[in-house]
């Protein structure tokens, strides 16, 4: 009989986020597979359980979880946010193919419902999200979504803003924002530490030596505003229309 393979969203980090249901599904399983960045987590709830934490691609992770699974083990690979956005899930399906295991996908906060939270309420009309890392898309289709994004005036939210290329991409696509108009931005940087703090300025000013790779970057629209520290974009409510 085989086993399942729980795909676990951690939500953004602190551990007051972990919903009960993943906390469930973590107890269910014997083996975790876990990048870096979830470890911890994973051991304060379950630190007498077989970790394997290892440089391994998304690839690789999904793989070893099938043949545990196919030996009858519950296995789990833990994200942080939740698994199935710019995470695990999308990968591990395409590695399971046409075989038949049991797969549950346990959602978790994402980083980026967190980091609007902790701006104010900079998601208030519609938003796009692009990623600019560089193992899934090539730079061009990513540059032509963010800039038909900004350009339709839609909020932008930018995942993985830095890496190993440097932030080269972010520099393009803050410049683009700017030639549009000067807009409103939100930063929430954090860290390895696990330390983390807002900021809320402006494409002109945009601080690139805060950037850390774990970065979530929101460019306002036209209607964005900066209140008192908070990024707001407003949504009227009009009697007798709703929203």
């Amino acid at each position: 009989m085989n086993g399942t393979v729980y795909l676990v969203g951690l939500g953004p980090g602190p551990k007051e986020y972990i919903t009960q249901d993943a906390v469930d599904a973590v107890g269910k399983c014997d083996v975790f597979i876990t990048p870096d960045d979830a470890r911890p987590i994973i051991e304060s709830l379950v630190p007498d359980k077989h970790i394997i934490t290892r440089k391994m691609s998304p690839v690789d992770r999904s793989l070893l979880a099938v043949s545990y699974a196919e030996q009858g083990i519950n296995v789990c690979i833990p994200s942080i946010g939740h698994p199935g956005f710019y995470a695990i899930a999308s990968t591990f399906f395409d590695v399971l193919g046409d075989k038949k295991l049991d797969v549950e996908v346990i959602p978790g906060m994402t980083s980026l419902d967190y980091a609007a939270a902790r701006l104010g309420s900079p998601l208030g009309r519609d938003y796009a999200v692009v990623s600019l890392a560089d193992q899934a898309s090539p730079w061009e289709e990513i540059k032509e979504r963010a800039e038909k994004a900004l350009s339709a005036d839609l909020v932008l939210t930018i995942y993985n803003p830095i890496g190993k290329i440097g932030d080269e991409r972010l520099h393009k696509i803050i410049d683009y924002a700017n030639g549009i108009r000067k807009c409103v931005v939100g930063l929430l940087v954090s860290t390895d530490m696990g330390e983390e703090k807002t900021i809320v300025t402006d494409t002109e000013s945009f601080p690139y030596d805060e950037v850390t790779r774990y970065t979530i970057v929101i460019i306002g629209n036209s209607y964005t505003e900066n209140k008192n520290g908070r990024m707001i974009t407003p949504r009227p409510y009009l009697s007798g229309k709703g929203y």
